[in-house]
């Protein structure tokens, strides 16, 4: 099940891709900016689609076993520390409790 949830929300993704280049290249050549502006949200749309669809990947791979080189751990700590460098609040509440469960923050 989660497998085809990935799946379609990628396909949904390279759809919104392929309507995103087309658009924007019309936009540009009949110098219409809201073709263009329609293009650039559909493009701001790709990034959560993408990040989604691989969730439902790694999740996929943990759940079957599939070691999948993936360290979720050290995802959580690099950005951690880049919060902490720029000064930022580190906002993760997955990342927060798996850093404090070793002990880190």
């Amino acid at each position: 099940m989660i497998a085809w949830i990935g799946y379609f929300i990628l396909v949904i993704a390279f759809i919104m891709a392929l309507y995103g280049v087309g658009v924007a290249a019309y936009g540009a050549l009949k110098r219409k900016p809201e073709y263009v502006e329609s293009a650039r949200r559909a493009m701001l749309l790709i990034w959560p689609l993408l990040t989604v669809s691989s969730l439902a990947l790694i999740w996929l791979l943990n759940g079957l076993g599939i070691e999948h080189g993936l360290d979720m751990r050290a995802i959580a700590d690099v950005a951690y520390r880049f919060c902490d460098k720029h000064n930022l609040t580190y906002n993760s509440r997955a990342g927060r409790a798996r850093l404090a469960s070793e002990g880190v923050q």
